[in-house]
């Protein structure tokens, strides 16, 4: 079988694709698949790979296993070992922003969360730059703070949010570093690839690089930095335009919008034996179709959620390609306005008038496709139907929080709002679910939520300036912060996303993998919150009515409904797949 995986690294032939592969998943060595294409490697590929094929020459068996291991005891470091903690040069531990904020707890906890920054510095070693095809991390120069958990490495969108929190600090140096690893990507590859990994190197992940460096730039309002960055923004925003870009047709008339779609059409590397087994379910007509719709999703940042299935239920029915996901849209869409902007910002006219001109003409076609003038709000295009998805999502009030949209029209806001409450997404107390669905087993559906679809929301309400839905924002807000304070108050974790279905505190569950602690875009939005509500927001540890975590209490109906490939439902199903599977080669 051709598959599609490889990237332009000699690593490839270890880390994403091949028998050596194929093989410590099958085998089902690691709990988690992350852990081995992590792994740094004591020789060469080349090597590698031709004293596995030497040591295997044949079929590989279930009874192979332990050799197989010892092999990789041999020739792989331990996960971790080409990265090392560093101190964030520009930390201080009362940072002046944070000191505005009223309330004394949640000041306080903002000093907490402030103190976890250092805790998530990473720093590549020498050997990194030097051995660079002896592991699948992608090197950069500067220094980076990581989400936490299994992500060891940098990721492209939470970075927006993390720079938020880290800006809310006063990491301006910093910031301006991990700015410019993105830059090194960005004028390497062309683009910036989902997370700092070679695998992940055939998918981004949403385009929010141009507004990090606006964020950076209102912070600091440094010109001649700006204008160095001004040709790489320009490089990233064309990698969207050239290789994203897709044209739909609506009412006779010919658009061009934006879509997910990865370059691969094989089983994900951190995900492979996840991948290979919803294929196993799925029967599709093409496997490759599918695993490209899985590495799409993911390219999305919400994988896995019911908006990608045919069904809205089941992962095997994913069809991520076909739908013209409307925040996609609208975030390019605010990059053209932005681009508009910091061109002016160094003089440049031509190019301000440009991108001001395609900014215009792109709100005006935004409405035209995905507002539902009926419904009071812009909803996902599907390719497969011609319509609008009627499902609803958070993400459709994304056009607020990146303005695409004629902030003449006041009733716009005022009608996404009252969609919002009639769809039963703002109902929970808690924070908003990433959707209303339940039943998926998927991470980025009810009962989670997460802190940058939170945070969009938040101010895209407050950004209209309607003193209506800026109330909404602040109720919204106190929730989210409520929830995550409280957690941290019986945990000491800021956790990477949570359920925000009930009052209680639950444990967030679902997806491929448990719930991660650290974690940067969490800690980036509640400072971000924390420092725009400073005077007006209040918590008081008294006011919750149970602090403990009630982990049994999800019934059929709400969570295990639907095919899900997180540990506890996929484990005792895998290896009885995996030991009928290995009587047969592991080749494709």
């Amino acid at each position: 079988m051709n598959l599609n995986l490889r990237s332009d690294s000699p690593a490839s032939i270890i880390y994403c694709e091949g028998k050596l592969l194929h093989a410590v998943m099958m085998l089902h060595l690691y709990l988690d698949s992350k852990t081995f294409v992590d792994k740094p490697l004591k020789k060469s590929p080349k090597e590698v790979a031709e004293a596995f094929e030497k040591k295997f020459p044949d079929d590989i068996k279930y009874g192979d296993r332990e050799a197989v291991r010892a092999f990789l005891d041999e020739n792989f470091e331990k996960v971790g070992q080409e990265l090392s903690e560093c101190k964030l040069p520009d930390w201080q531990p009362r940072p002046p922003k944070l000191l505005a904020i009223r309330n004394r707890h949640l000041r306080k906890f903002a000093l907490d969360i402030n103190r976890i920054w250092s805790r998530l510095c990473r720093k590549m070693k020498k050997e990194v730059e030097e051995f660079s095809d002896r592991r699948s991390l992608i090197y950069v120069p500067n220094h980076f703070v990581v989400p936490g958990g299994r992500f060891r490495e940098f990721y492209y969108w939470d970075t927006y949010w993390i720079i938020k929190g880290l800006l809310a600090s006063g990491l301006y140096e910093t910031t301006r570093a991990m700015l410019g690893n993105f830059k090194h990507m960005i004028d390497e590859f062309g683009f910036v690839p989902n997370g700092g990994r070679i695998y992940y190197k055939r998918r981004s992940q949403p385009p929010f690089f141009i507004p990090m460096v606006l964020e950076y730039y209102k912070a600091t309002k440094d010109k001649e930095f700006l204008a160095s960055f001004l040709p790489t923004m320009q490089k990233e925003f064309d990698f969207w335009q050239e290789r994203r870009s897709i044209n739909i047709t609506v009412k006779k008339k010919e658009y061009e919008f934006f879509h997910y779609r990865a370059d691969s059409n094989a089983p994900r590397p951190e995900s492979y034996r996840e991948d290979l087994y919803t294929m196993l379910i799925a029967k599709p007509p093409s496997s490759r179709v599918l695993w490209r719709d899985i590495a799409s999703a993911a390219e999305s940042g919400w994988d896995f959620s019911s908006r990608w299935f045919a069904d809205h239920k089941r992962l095997t029915t994913i069809q991520t390609t076909k739908i013209v996901p409307v925040d996609l849209n609208a975030i390019l869409c605010g990059n053209m306005e932005i681009l508009a902007y910091l061109y002016n910002e160094v003089g440049n006219k031509e190019m301000h008038r440009h991108f001001r001109q395609m900014y215009d003409d792109f709100v005006r076609k935004f409405k035209e496709v995905f507002y539902d003038a009926d419904e009071g709000a812009w909803y996902d295009f599907n390719r497969d139907t011609g319509f609008l998805n009627d499902a609803a999502f958070p993400s459709m009030a994304v056009p607020l929080f990146t303005m695409c949209y004629d902030r003449l029209d006041t009733e716009m806001g005022a009608n996404v709002l009252s969609t919002l409450k009639r769809r039963g997404l703002l109902q929970f107390p808690a924070g908003v679910p990433t959707s209303v669905k339940k039943g998926t087993s998927q991470q980025w559906d009810y009962p989670n939520g997460w802190a940058p679809i939170n945070h969009m929301l938040i101010e895209g309400l407050r950004k209209t300036g309607i003193p209506e839905l800026q109330q909404t924002a602040l109720n919204l807000a106190t929730r989210w912060i409520s929830r995550n304070y409280h957690v941290f108050m019986a945990e000491n974790i800021m956790w990477e996303k949570y359920d925000v279905s009930k009052q209680y505190i639950r444990k967030a569950r679902g997806g491929e993998y448990e719930n991660q602690e650290g974690f940067g875009w969490t800690n980036g939005v509640v400072l971000d919150l924390l420092v725009t509500y400073a005077k007006q927001l209040d918590v008081e540890p008294s006011s919750f009515h149970n602090n403990t975590f009630i982990f049994d209490d999800y019934d059929e109906y709400e969570f295990d409904g639907g095919h899900s490939t997180a540990h506890f439902t996929f484990i005792p199903i895998m290896i009885a797949t995996i030991i009928v599977a290995l009587q047969n080669t592991i080749h494709f």
